[in-house]
């Protein structure tokens, strides 16, 4: 496991979540990793953020009530600093099959995402995904 005391920075990560408590929820966990957090329910304030703000990992929700997932995801590529945040897709959509996932994976590249995860994921591993994202960006 990573867990960044091996990087050069601690990873910055905003969350884009319409559900105040999985907010809550998933920012006490990543600070339990020192990771920075940042959160928003107003997936219409994403690039108003990230002017302000420049985190690593944006892990932003699919199915919300204004504004899709997706739809952020191609605002982001379309006018955000061409070293954003990279986009994690964090939802409690899809199906678990293996096949499945890899579709929405793939998809999800396809909207300017770096991967597609269920809300569910075991929370070391998320962290060592958002650290491996931040890794890479902070090396580019």
């Amino acid at each position: 496991m990573l867990i960044y005391r091996y990087m050069k920075k601690v990873p910055k990560v905003l969350i884009v979540d319409d559900d105040k408590d999985l907010i809550e929820i998933t920012t006490l966990k990543l600070k339990k990793y020192n990771f920075q957090v940042s959160s928003t329910q107003d997936p219409d304030a994403v690039l108003d953020i990230l002017k302000k703000e420049d985190p690593d990992v944006i892990l932003l929700d699919v199915k919300m009530p204004t504004t899709s997932g997706f739809d952020v995801a191609h605002q982001i590529e379309e006018h955000a600093d061409k070293n954003h945040g990279k986009v994690i897709f964090f939802t409690s959509l899809g199906d678990e099959n293996p096949d499945v996932m890899e579709n929405n994976r793939r998809f999800s590249r396809e909207c300017g995402a770096v991967d597609y995860l269920k809300k569910n994921i075991d929370l070391d591993k998320l962290a060592n995904i958002i650290e491996e994202i931040a890794e890479k960006r902070d090396n580019a």
